[in-house]
């Protein structure tokens, strides 16, 4: 983690538990992520986006879950 942000490098031997979906009702667009159990015993929402604000070309959302 760097300040304060999960990078992909966290997520290296953690185990996706769960995926979901959730409708983003402003651009009636489908939003799909995966919880991950990290080797820390954490666990993340990883959120895959547009962009950070979800609207432009790939990024992933990475948060506690």
């Amino acid at each position: 983690m760097i300040n304060g942000y999960y990078e992909f490098s966290d997520l290296v031997g953690g185990v996706i538990t769960e995926t979901f979906e959730d409708e983003d009702e402003e651009f009636d667009e489908i939003v799909q992520g995966m919880r991950v159990l990290l080797t820390n015993g954490k666990s993340v929402n990883v959120w895959i986006l547009r962009d950070e604000e979800g609207n432009g070309a790939g990024f992933a959302y990475i948060a506690e879950g």
